[in-house]
C-alpha cells in the first residue's frame, strides 16, 4: 500500500510539473506576441497562484528554471508589465476568447463593439471578482 500511495504522489507531482511548465510557456508566449507587436503596457493574469509565485519568487528553486529566468527577463525589458494573479471564477471572458476565438482570430482584432456574450462574461467576471471567499472565520 506504502509504494501505491508514493506512487500516486509521484504521479501527481510530475502532472503538476507539466501543468506548470503548460502555464509559463502560455506566459512566455504571450509576452513575446505583445512584445513583437509593439505593446509596452502589458498586464498577465494566471488563475495559478503557483505561477506566479514561481515568475515572482527569485530565490525559489524552480520546475522549470530556464523558463522561468526568461520569463523574468522579458518582464524587466523596456516597457510596463503587471503580473497578478486572478480567481478562476473571474476569468470567464479569457476562457471564452481562448476557446471560442483560437480558431478564427490568428491576429490582433479590434472590436468596435462587443458582441452581447462578451458584455455578458465581463459582467460576470466583475461580479466574481468582487466576491470575497468565505474563510470560515467570524
Amino acid at each position: 500500500m506504502e509504494q501505491f500511495t508514493r506512487g500516486l504522489r509521484q504521479q501527481s507531482l510530475e502532472e503538476f510539473a507539466v501543468l506548470l511548465r503548460r502555464k509559463l510557456w502560455a506566459i512566455m508566449d504571450g509576452l513575446k506576441h505583445a512584445w513583437s507587436h509593439g505593446y509596452r503596457r502589458v498586464q498577465i493574469e494566471s488563475d495559478s497562484q503557483e505561477t506566479v509565485q514561481q515568475i515572482l519568487n527569485l530565490n525559489s528553486l524552480t520546475i522549470s528554471n530556464g523558463l522561468t529566468v526568461a520569463i523574468r527577463e522579458m518582464l524587466h525589458r523596456d516597457w510596463e508589465t503587471l503580473l497578478r494573479h486572478v480567481n478562476r471564477r473571474a476569468k470567464a471572458l479569457a476562457d471564452w476568447f481562448a476557446r471560442d476565438m483560437r480558431d478564427t482570430c490568428h491576429d490582433n482584432n479590434l472590436f468596435l463593439e462587443p458582441c452581447p456574450a462578451v458584455l455578458e462574461l465581463l459582467l460576470h467576471d466583475l461580479q466574481q471578482s468582487l466576491v470575497i471567499p468565505d474563510t470560515g472565520i467570524k
